[in-house]
């Protein structure tokens, strides 16, 4: 089990180190195979923890990009039919029911996560059962999604609510070029550089 966050802080509490209600529950040796990763990024430690992946909760800022970037980075290294869980799938919807003012600075706050969960082809999908489903599960086609990726590529042509530590996009672009069809590789690049380019932003390429 590896819990992984580009965080070392709870963003609300920033007093409480990420994971402090885990860590306030567990005991030391009852889980000697469960490896905390605060402050990394997916792109980060993705290669050491290896392929085999069959479990996955993805649970990012669900702003663009988001879950899209952590997805690419993820898919390469998920079993055939790994179980994915996604958080928040109707975040918009709610902020609009709850906080309609976070909203007004920028439409797709909070579109990053359902964007990316209806965009997936499965065959099982599931939502809770809630008046709005907040919560989804599917069972990932491996093969299928990443012969079909640019269909999820082209998503990250929208403007990103932030932009990603260079070296998350640096090591993100890796995996897509090790993994993923030509196609793609050279549409995430255009993404990339696109959403740099309307920030003025210049990241030097090695």
């Amino acid at each position: 089990l590896y819990s992984v966050d580009i965080a070392t802080e709870y963003y609300l509490d920033k007093s409480k180190a990420v994971g402090y209600i885990a860590d306030a529950h567990y005991i030391e040796g009852t889980h000697p195979r469960w490896h905390k990763l605060p402050g990394k990024d997916i792109s980060d430690c993705i290669a050491t923890i290896g392929a085999g992946i069959d479990f996955a909760i993805l649970d990012t800022s669900h702003s663009l990009p988001g879950e899209l970037l952590s997805f690419f980075a993820l898919l390469p290294f998920l079993t055939e039919k790994a179980e994915l869980i996604l958080h928040d799938i109707s975040l918009p919807i709610l902020y609009r029911r709850n906080d309609p003012d976070r909203t007004k600075d920028h439409p797709l706050r909070g579109a990053c996560t359902p964007l990316l969960f209806y965009a997936l082809w499965s065959d099982k999908k599931y939502c809770s059962d809630a008046e709005v489903p907040n919560c989804g599960a599917v069972t990932i086609d491996k093969e299928t999604v990443l012969q079909n990726a640019v269909h999820l590529v082209n998503m990250l042509h929208l403007n990103w609510n932030s932009l990603p530590p260079p070296r998350v996009l640096m090591q993100t672009q890796a995996i897509v070029e090790q993994y993923y069809p030509k196609t793609v590789v050279a549409l995430y690049k255009e993404a990339v550089a696109y959403n740099l380019w309307i920030r003025g932003v210049r990241i030097e390429q090695h």
